[in-house]
């Protein structure tokens, strides 16, 4: 080319499904099993440091080093646990001029579950959506989707109900 000519590229509209499917691996596999079947919320505990890895991992992220798969590493958490803080989002997003929330807002907590430590945080949605009711503090569990429509994911939690104000 000398400088003045300009390469067309040719480009092709094309649909491609592609189908991926990935393991959780063994912890996460066993974590998520156990909420689909169970109902039961599963960490699991360092055995140099001793904090508690929510969800479950192999690798300590502070020590680096592997998390033994023995029995006594594995915490189960309450389904129920303490709002540290949360945030509201919309369906919709923000209107750009007045910056007001747009369709259904909900409001999502950052959660400590029972039996988890400082390091611990389960976000989900609440069931609650009047703001003036939501705060720091409160007493909150999990409700769960009926045993048939569970899929082992975090949305089989539906929401977080308050249990006390």
């Amino acid at each position: 080319m000398n400088g003045k000519e300009t390469e067309e590229f040719i480009s092709i509209k094309t649909a491609v499904e592609y189908k991926n499917w990935d393991s959780y691996g063994e912890f996460l596999s066993r974590y998520f099993n156990l909420m689909k079947e169970k109902e039961e919320i599963w960490a699991n505990r360092c055995n140099k440091c001793g904090r508690i890895a929510f969800p479950p991992i192999i690798v300590c992220g502070y020590c680096k080093i592997r998390i033994e798969d023995k029995e006594e590493n594995w915490v189960k958490l309450g389904n129920k646990g303490t709002v540290l803080s949360y945030f509201v989002t919309s369906e919709k997003g923000r209107d750009r001029s007045t910056g007001a929330l747009l369709g259904a807002s909900r409001p999502v907590a950052y959660v400590r579950p029972d039996g988890g430590d400082e390091y611990t945080l389960l976000p989900h949605y609440l069931e609650e959506t009047d703001l003036s009711k939501v705060h720091v503090g409160m007493k909150v569990e999990a409700v769960w989707k009926p045993r048939e429509e569970r899929r082992g994911r975090m949305s089989d939690i539906l929401y977080l109900r308050t249990i006390e104000g």
